[in-house]
């Protein structure tokens, strides 16, 4: 059985959250499907990157939109109410090699992955399409308000309002739908609920391989990881280096913070000092992970489920975020991870597991094995080919 499949940006290198979805979802679905991918692209994908992908597709098709060509959508949107999301992201060109796909081809069956390709991806008559909105993207542009004024603040809540209306429009159009969380799939509010299915992301089976380091053997104290240019994550390493830390510092003032990610907002480059380090790229996360005590997210706003710490928490390092954060993670406060939701609380929970290393060993331990439970990709992916299958099977009675 064949299936199309069209993603806003190539699968790897899989660092962000979407690409990492993707790439374990094509993996999986490989043994099921003869699959086509069709990918949107800055730049052409590296040798490399590409040659990791072929074994699993039967055809990849990459259509580069550099820039300047993204530009007139954007005015376009305008006019058509278009989310920016889906103005940034429509390709004629695209549309046209999709179209073109589905029907020289055959194929009856098309999962696309997030509604910034609402418009383009065709809809055509006799094919069935299946949407992964992964999260309730109006309300993670919502939960930004609060944090930014001005103009910002009126475009935050534009887009919101623009993805929220069309949100419900894939709902109506599509055959299918699936989201990570329970929380956002109540956000999304859709007309067709029944369609939707909830799919949580889970962690790579390589992150429960890691043998534990010692506790003395372990040089970085505090950590935060994530894409370091984007907003909510932003914030959050703003919040802990310049809020949280300066009460921890005062009672060690030794401790050291690591900032793990790409593409490094200059306002973060700005903090970088003997206390904290950013790495710019990892190679594989889990090793530095491996060598941090305690691991702080600060995370109050954005939406979804944060593969950041289902992956901190598989290598078994204590946790310590937000309510907004484990809202959908769904872990046990003071159990599998610690719940802050200010500053001062947040620099007491960071002195106590530093202090405490039996503490922060039995976090890690059991939010080591809350993940190993209930975060893995195998039953994921297969709610996934279950759901596919579904819809294939209702076009064909």
């Amino acid at each position: 059985m064949k299936i199309l499949i069209a993603l806003s940006r190539f699968p790897l290198p899989a660092q962000k959250g979407d690409k990492l979805r993707a790439w374990q979802q094509i993996q999986f679905l490989s043994e099921k499907f003869d699959i086509t991918l069709i990918c949107l692209s800055d730049k052409l994908p590296s040798s490399e990157e590409l040659n990791a992908v072929k074994p699993f597709c039967k055809k990849i098709l990459i259509c580069p939109i550099p820039f300047w060509q993204r530009i007139l959508p954007l005015f376009l949107g305008i006019f058509k109410r278009w989310p920016f999301q889906v103005s940034y992201f429509y390709s004629e060109k695209a549309k046209q090699i999709i179209r073109n796909e589905i029907v020289l081809e055959n194929h009856n069956l098309c999962y696309v992955q997030l509604v910034r390709m609402g418009e383009t991806v065709p809809i055509i008559p006799g094919v069935k399409y299946f949407m992964d909105y992964m999260d309730a993207m109006s309300k993670g542009m919502l939960n930004r308000t609060p944090f930014v004024s001005g103009p910002k603040k009126w475009f935050f809540q534009l887009e919101a309002s623009l993805l929220k209306r069309y949100e419900k429009r894939i709902g109506d159009i599509y055959d299918g739908y699936s989201v990570i969380t329970n929380s956002d799939a109540k956000a999304l509010d859709l007309n067709h609920p029944e369609k939707l299915k909830v799919i949580p992301n889970g962690v790579d089976s390589r992150f429960f391989t890691y043998p534990p380091v010692a506790w003395e053997e372990r040089p970085n104290d505090v950590l935060f990881s994530g894409n370091l240019a984007y907003f909510p994550n932003v914030e959050a390493a703003k919040f802990l280096v310049k809020v949280i830390m300066p009460l921890v510092w005062a009672e060690l003032p030794e401790t050291k913070v690591i900032l793990a990610g790409i593409h490094p907002a200059a306002e973060l480059v700005a903090l970088e000092s003997a206390k904290v380090k950013l790495t710019g790229f990892v190679p594989e996360m889990a090793t530095i992970m491996q060598q941090s005590k305690v691991y702080v997210a600060p995370l109050f706003t954005g939406a979804g489920l944060q593969n950041k710490l289902l992956e901190a928490m598989a290598v078994g390092i204590p946790v310590i975020t937000t309510p907004l954060a484990n809202e959908a993670l769904g872990a046990k406060p003071e159990i599998d991870l610690i719940i802050c939701k200010d500053a001062p609380a947040f620099a007491k929970q960071i002195l106590a597991l530093l202090y405490d290393v039996q503490k922060a060993q039995k976090i890690a331990a059991s939010g080591r094995q809350f993940i190993e439970t209930h975060y893995r990709w195998e039953p994921s992916n297969q709610i996934l080919f279950n759901a596919l299958m579904e819809i294939s099977h209702n076009r064909q009675s």
